[in-house]
């Protein structure tokens, strides 16, 4: 098998390989998925779990690329599309379970957590994740330019597909179709991947989207929220009327913006 047949091949193994390790420490205070104090996220026993799923994936990683590599040396046909797709589940399957070790060995040092949360509804854009999904454009215009200036270096016909006896039943020709129509398609899912993060930045939460469908709700919900913690007369019966107004179908979207006229209330 050539080199860099090869090396396309194990790219999806390496590539999740590399991916696997950032998954266990999610954000301070919450380890495999387990919400953990503060004051223990920087312990010794949480840097070692760390440590030892990091460890464990990156060890499993090896593995899985020795196997299918040595398989793919074997130059057989079967092995094109059946190694790398045996290796990426064995390679998940690996990670899903050291992950799971570590989140059971967290468990006793679990936090309740609080039933109230709090969101900033200030205005942001997720500029850098939309630029970073469009620099996946970079090696698409590069590899478009590189032919052009090989135009004359590119023969009249090559094979493009092959059976599953590995004989040859595809063809291509030199002709901006056949050579520019890969690239063309890989910009297209670029596109619309940087069209799909753009689009889940501005979704409703802690967007401007949502800002502005709270501006005229607001007073709304606020005032139905204060009338009916005017009427009680314990802690309790407060709880009951934000309750009441969050089935409110004027208060339910932005419930929370009642909660500081019903605590004037209380």
């Amino acid at each position: 098998m050539h080199w860099m047949m090869l090396l396309t091949t194990l790219f999806p193994i390496v590539l999740i390989g590399a991916l696997l390790p950032t998954l266990g420490r999610q954000r301070r205070g919450l380890l495999f998925g387990v919400s953990v104090p503060l004051e223990f996220a920087d312990s010794t026993e949480a840097r070692s779990a760390v440590w030892r799923y990091r460890l464990g994936t990156m060890l499993l990683t090896v593995f899985v690329l020795a196997l299918a590599g040595g398989l793919l040396v074997m130059d057989e046909v079967w092995t094109l599309t059946a190694v790398p797709t045996a290796a990426i589940l064995v390679e998940l399957l690996g990670g899903m379970l050291l992950w799971q070790r570590e989140r059971r060995a967290l468990r006793p040092h679990a936090v309740a957590v609080p039933l109230v949360r709090s969101a900033d509804l200030a205005a942001t854009r997720p500029l850098g994740s939309i630029v970073a999904s469009a620099a996946a454009l970079l090696p698409l215009v590069s590899t478009a330019l590189w032919l052009r200036l090989h135009w004359t270096q590119i023969p009249a016909r090559w094979p493009q597909h092959w059976n599953a006896a590995g004989v040859v039943d595809g063809w291509g020709t030199k002709s901006p179709a056949d050579v520019y129509l890969p690239l063309l398609l890989g910009a297209m899912v670029v596109l619309l991947l940087t069209g799909l993060v753009a689009f889940i930045g501005r979704a409703p939460g802690p967007q401007s989207g949502q800002r502005r469908l709270a501006v005229p709700l607001r007073g709304v919900c606020a005032d139905r929220v204060a009338a009916l913690a005017a009427r009680a007369q314990s802690r309790e019966h407060a709880g009951v009327a934000l309750r009441a107004a969050a089935g409110d179908v004027r208060c339910n979207p932005l419930a929370f913006v009642a909660r500081p006229a019903l605590h004037a209330h209380r």
